[in-house]
């Protein structure tokens, strides 16, 4: 058993490392190339700070989890790791020179399509909203949604520093554990991978960052969250071994979908494109009151672990209620009025900041 856990947790404790030799001297060789992530009206930082951040957990994900997982188990993942490869260089050049929101969306679909091919896809809902067996067109419009949605619902909440990572090390913690429970241990070794590279990349980049993830990370580990989501969807709906594990995963995952629900809704009710650029997202409107980025960023956290909780109570609820229910009390907690309900008490507490923290608007 002790041989077992150490083949299983090796591939956290290499990328971890090999991130942490990575990103100091990718941040040198950002000060020596100009690469930074520039201040301007649009964004909330206020240094010069080197960008591209995602290049160190890329290869520490990637080397760790190539290296350590078994060859019989790395051939079922080749699909995926060819699109993850694909949208590191979509992001690379996206950072570099801020692609067309379109063109990064059209990559992702051709992506999607590359993993879905391969097998990766919901083949029935096993009666959720009365629908049980799929067919073949739903099976890619149903699963190439999901992995759209979910992939860029964490790319956008990349907005404060120390955001993403934090919310990312959540989500691949709880499917981690879900996937061991599954005894799926290549995506268990998966997620333990970029779990890895993410501690080791929150070290450089919570507040005051040193580094930014930018697209060249956040839209790589937002695709393997979408890709374990449907993976750990596929196993709950074929042959459920925990009752509440559908509400589990999207627990883990709702504020990625309230975020992203919430800035479309806002959007188009205001009349605008869900693509364009504004202040919107729940970091935004959390900033707003004052919190900074670390007070933001632990809100974020907070709220996360909230609805992972709350399968405890009401885990027993039929899936499309909890989802439901989830929604409700999102919209009643995570509002501006309790946000500056929240930031008043802070104030009375430690009082108030020192400085007003703009926001990023910066489409990411």
């Amino acid at each position: 058993m002790t041989i077992h856990w150490i083949k299983l947790i090796i591939p956290f404790f290499s990328a971890l490392t090999i991130t942490s030799l990575i990103i100091p001297i990718w941040i040198k060789l950002c000060d020596q190339w100009r690469l930074f992530d520039k201040p301007d009206v649009r964004k909330h930082h206020t240094a010069i700070t080197p960008s591209l951040g995602g290049i160190g957990i890329f290869a520490g994900m990637m080397i760790s989890f190539l290296l350590f997982t078994p060859a019989e188990s790395i051939m079922g993942f080749h699909t995926i790791a060819a699109a993850v490869f694909v949208l590191f260089f979509t992001g690379f050049f996206d950072d570099l020179t801020d692609l067309p929101a379109r063109l990064k969306l059209i990559i992702q679909a051709a992506a999607a399509v590359v993993v879905m091919y391969s097998g990766l896809r919901l083949n029935t809902l096993n009666g959720f909203m009365g629908i049980h067996e799929l067919n073949i067109f739903w099976q890619y419009a149903l699963t190439g949604f999901v992995i759209l949605f979910l992939t860029n619902a964490y790319n956008f909440i990349d907005g404060l520093d120390g955001l993403a990572a934090t919310i990312g090390l959540i989500i691949f913690s709880v499917f981690t554990i879900l996937f061991y429970v599954q005894h799926e241990y290549s995506w268990m070794m998966l997620c333990l991978s970029v779990m890895g590279g993410l501690v080791s990349f929150l070290y450089f980049n919570f507040n005051p960052a040193r580094i930014f993830m930018g697209d060249t990370g956040s839209l790589v580990v937002g695709f393997l969250i979408a890709c374990s989501t449907i993976k750990l969807m596929s196993l709950w709906f074929v042959s459920p071994l925990i009752s509440f594990g559908p509400s589990l995963t999207v627990a883990t995952l709702f504020i990625l979908i309230f975020d992203l629900s919430r800035v479309v809704f806002i959007r188009l009710s205001n009349g605008m494109s869900p693509f364009k650029a504004d202040r919107s997202h729940l970091h935004h409107m959390i900033c707003r009151q004052q919190f900074g980025h670390r007070g933001g960023t632990l809100l974020m956290a907070a709220f996360n672990v909230m609805f992972i909780v709350l399968v405890i109570p009401f885990g027993k609820l039929r899936f499309t209620t909890f989802f439901i229910f989830c929604f409700c009390l999102a919209i009643a907690l995570i509002n501006s009025k309790v946000m500056m309900v929240v930031a008043g008490i802070r104030n009375k507490l430690v009082g108030s900041p020192q400085k007003k923290v703009s926001v990023d608007t910066n489409f990411r």
